[in-house]
């Protein structure tokens, strides 16, 4: 699956009320979802990248997170600060300035071609990224 379609279900269910009609739009994702990725995609849904358990910790903190969307997106850090403001939110402000990059570079855009595995993976390798292995051999 498309993280771009997973994004679509996102924006559908953060425009919505009624407790009702977000059932019916998460039971439709969950049936449009493969079972190699179902267990992503409800981790993706609920804010986490894994299971509690696994202590997946992306050490990502909102200053980092803004200077990233300021990179990739060849923006000023202030503009990504002046979006968080009005819209409150980093991936509604990752939105927007990917939809104005698109008009800006053609053909360029993240959104399009990233895959909910592949986010998944990466997302993993920046949690496992300086974790050395735990030995006991130190006793």
């Amino acid at each position: 699956m498309r993280f771009s379609y997973l994004f679509k279900y996102f924006e559908k269910l953060e425009k919505t009320s009624s407790k009702h009609a977000m059932i019916q739009t998460l039971a439709s994702l969950l049936k449009e979802t493969t079972v190699s990725n179902i267990d992503i995609v409800c981790y993706f849904t609920l804010g986490e990248v894994a299971a509690a358990y696994k202590n997946v910790q992306l050490g990502i903190g909102t200053e980092i997170a803004k200077s990233a969307i300021s990179l990739t997106f060849g923006v000023e850090k202030t503009e990504v600060e002046d979006k968080l403001k009005k819209f409150g939110d980093l991936g509604t402000v990752t939105s927007k300035i990917d939809k104005a990059a698109k008009r800006k570079i053609e053909g360029i855009s993240l959104k399009g071609k990233l895959s909910v595995n592949n986010l998944h993976k990466e997302l993993i390798k920046i949690d496992t990224f300086g974790k050395f292995p735990q030995t006991s051999h130190f006793i």
